[in-house]
């Protein structure tokens, strides 16, 4: 890292420390920050109030993450696990992309955070990877895979 460069929270290994076993997972810290987001907003979900939630210090957050950018990173992936996909493209490449469309849609409207993100990051969790695996199998019919890659990039814009 150089100037202040972040590296996403999936590129860096988690951190095995030594110690008395973990008293929470970073599930666990996730979810409390999602239901304090969605109550209260993006802003709200400070580690000081995560960690108020959970019963703990907040300075206890960080054997779990390293920044709150990290967190936020947790929480915007965990929160796409709710849109429910095949594990394959049906074929019909419109039904394909309106099931990740409705989902996503969806997930905005029940968590209005997600509209505080500046999308200036690459958030490649594994529940986005699995939605960019799904689209980019659905749109499996023949245009080249940059040309796909843009397809789907205006499909989110559109239904952010």
């Amino acid at each position: 890292m150089t100037g202040g460069e972040h590296v996403s929270i999936w590129s860096a290994p988690q951190r095995q420390g030594r110690g008395p076993r973990p008293a929470y997972t970073r599930t666990q810290i996730t979810e409390a920050a999602i239901r304090i987001a969605d109550a209260d907003g993006l802003e709200a979900a400070s580690m000081r109030r995560i960690a108020a939630d959970l019963g703990t210090a907040a300075m206890s957050l960080y054997r779990y993450v390293s920044c709150r950018d990290d967190l936020v990173e947790l929480m915007a992936d965990h929160v796409l696990a709710e849109i429910d996909v095949p594990d394959r493209p049906s074929g019909d490449w419109r039904a394909d992309l309106t099931l990740i469309a409705d989902g996503t849609r969806a997930i905005w409207l029940r968590h209005p955070w997600l509209a505080g993100l500046d999308g200036t990051r690459a958030m490649l969790g594994p529940n986005r990877l699995r939605l960019t695996e799904f689209a980019i199998g659905a749109l499996d019919i023949g245009p080249p895979l940059d040309d796909v890659i843009t397809l789907i990039d205006m499909l989110n814009g559109y239904v952010h």
